[in-house]
């Protein structure tokens, strides 16, 4: 292996290793929202840098055709989340620790689990087909 190669090599580990990692974002209208909101790259991939979103504290993707928000976990600074009027069946905010005010109506949630979201002080999520909403360990039958 030449000296160059090996130098090649080394740094590809360094920057795998040292926090240059990735968000899977795995519904294209979420990553085009993120996109558009410039927390990512203009390339649909499916990814976005975690580094780009752990301190995001207020996002909004409201009306965005969005049917899978499978990553929001990763924004764990987030204090405000709108992602009303979109095609959510599943809603999963419970990584979500800081979220102080989320709007999820106008989708089709039929559970919601809140019971972690201590901080939460705004509950929107009028509109939906909800049959349970879990909070504080307990839950509702709508």
């Amino acid at each position: 292996m030449g000296k160059n190669h090996a130098t090649h090599l080394f740094c590809l580990l360094v920057i795998g290793v040292c926090g240059f990692s990735q968000t899977l974002v795995p519904d294209t209208n979420f990553e085009q929202a993120l996109i558009d909101l410039g927390y990512d790259s203009g390339l649909l991939d499916g990814r976005v840098p975690t580094a780009n979103i752990n301190s995001i504290s207020s996002l909004d993707v409201q009306a965005k055709n969005i049917s899978d928000l499978t990553g929001i976990e990763y924004f764990v600074g987030l204090n405000i989340l709108n992602c009303e009027d979109n095609l959510l069946n599943l809603l999963d905010v419970i990584q979500n620790l800081n979220l102080t005010q989320l709007f999820c109506g106008s989708n089709t949630l039929n559970s919601l689990n809140i019971s972690a979201l201590t901080n939460l002080q705004i509950l929107w999520c009028a509109n939906n087909q909800l049959r349970f909403l879990t909070i504080m360990e307990n839950y509702l039958s709508l």
